[in-house]
């Protein structure tokens, strides 16, 4: 998936020029400097290195197997990953809540603390994660769990177009 996102415009500021692409194994090493800035305890902001862990280990299986459980896109501009978002097919647990019958979790979403106001990288990753799931008709997301939700990522589950044609929330 190596498309360009359309860029976006707020006011004057011209944001995010970069691609919106599936990770490689290159990846991997910003992508654990943007977790180990956000991926920390609520209460005493220390790192969670477990987690931290546990979410490099599932973008490394899929950049090895198309056909691991969990999905990822990472927004890259200028050779620098800015951001990332994973997605799966959920869990049973996850699937009762589900209003279609073959829905998409969102499991994971970041972005670099220095790009992530304003600059539309977290909503171009939002974009392309969509389009990719329209491609593959896996319905509409549910949410497992996101500490750090932002206005934008809040209003993703009442979004219209996110669900299957014809169908209205």
């Amino acid at each position: 998936m190596s498309e360009s996102s359309d860029n976006i415009n707020q006011g004057e500021k011209v944001v995010f020029k970069g691609v919106v692409r599936h990770p490689q194994s290159t990846d991997v090493s910003q992508l654990r400097t943007i977790l180990e800035t956000w991926v920390r305890d609520n209460a005493t902001k220390e790192l969670i290195p477990t987690e931290v862990a546990s979410i490099v280990a599932a973008v490394e299986e899929s950049v090895a197997d198309k056909n691991a459980p969990a999905s990822y896109l990472v927004a890259e501009e200028e050779g620098k990953v800015l951001g990332m978002i994973g997605y799966k097919k959920p869990e049973n647990k996850m699937r009762a809540l589900a209003l279609t019958d073959n829905p998409t979790e969102l499991i994971n979403a970041f972005v670099d603390a220095d790009n992530r106001a304003g600059r539309g990288v977290g909503r171009a990753l939002t974009t392309a994660l969509e389009k990719e799931v329209q491609e593959r008709p896996h319905g509409i997301f549910t949410i497992e769990c996101m500490v750090l939700l932002s206005e934008y990522s809040k209003t993703i589950t009442a979004r219209e177009s996110m669900l299957p044609s014809g169908e209205k929330s």
